[in-house]
């Protein structure tokens, strides 16, 4: 397996297609906080860097470097419990982690980083620390209005918009230029559209959650 500590020029172009927030009591179908990426092409996602951010704490996670292939999925675990069955799958097969959402189909990593936001967030993906954000999400509670305010997450939400991976409306982030949903810990954010922006997104319907594979149909 190559590993790339210095520059990595095949990092290959990567979407996030799917975002978990909260703890799901579910004793049948549990969830925990995760970010699903699915690679575009062909590449190693060493050194690739995903970002999130809450209006108080900034969080990061840096990939080790891993072969993946065009419509793999990785999927990040923020939230893991610390069993043993949590392993990284960093080599060739992705059926040996276990623990919640973790999938034979997908790659699953785990990170301790911090759990994403329960209502409101922002989550960014670089090809490499201090580089451009090549991807971008923001979301919000529907009940928010307004600016966005002087936070951690307005910094990242205003990052994402200059580099082109999620637009503004204005020139300072507002909770309106954010993808509105009614939190809900039983229901995942999906992405089913290539444009950048809310309107490529939508909410799952209960228990509608699918780490490690393709989205459902809106």
């Amino acid at each position: 397996m190559a590993q790339f500590v210095g520059w990595n020029d095949r990092v290959p172009a990567m979407r996030v297609s799917e975002v978990q927030t909260g703890k799901n009591s579910s004793m049948t179908n549990p969830h925990r906080d995760y970010i699903e990426l699915e690679a575009l092409e062909d590449g190693n996602v060493g050194g690739a860097e995903l970002a999130w951010s809450s209006s108080v704490k900034a969080m990061s996670y840096r990939f080790p470097g891993i072969e993946v292939g065009r419509g793999d999925f990785i999927v990040l675990h923020l939230a893991p419990e610390g069993i043993e069955a949590e392993v990284d799958e960093l080599g060739a097969g992705t059926g040996v982690s276990g623990g919640i959402d973790a999938t034979a189909p997908g790659r699953d990593l785990w990170s301790s980083a911090g759990p994403l936001p329960d209502e409101s967030g922002a989550v960014g993906l670089r090809k490499r620390p201090g580089g451009p954000f090549v991807e971008g999400f923001f979301y919000a509670d529907e009940d928010k209005a307004g600016p966005v305010g002087s936070n951690k997450l307005s910094e990242l939400a205003a990052e994402l918009a200059s580099s082109g991976a999620w637009p503004l409306a204005g020139s300072e982030p507002a909770w309106s230029d954010a993808f509105a949903w009614h939190p809900s810990s039983s229901r995942s954010m999906c992405r089913f559209a290539a444009a950048v922006g809310n309107s490529s997104w939508y909410v799952t319907a209960s228990s509608g959650q699918s780490p490690g594979s393709a989205n459902p149909a809106p």
